[in-house]
């Protein structure tokens, strides 16, 4: 997962885990962790817990 989560650096994504989701820039993968940067600030999410990347969809 953290291999294939490194192709989302320095995109907008939403990160879907649990029951919830988070909007953000992928600042940087670790081996167990993603840092986002959100609109209130840095936000850490476990990779295990993980369950979706997606590119933020936006107009052309």
């Amino acid at each position: 997962m953290m291999e294939l989560a490194k192709r989302f650096l320095g995109k907008n994504c939403i990160i879907y885990y649990f029951d919830s989701q988070a909007c953000g820039v992928i600042a940087q993968v670790d081996d167990d962790a993603i840092l986002i940067q959100t609109k209130r600030g840095e936000e850490l999410l476990n990779l295990n817990f993980i369950t979706r990347i997606m590119e933020y969809p936006s107009k052309k």
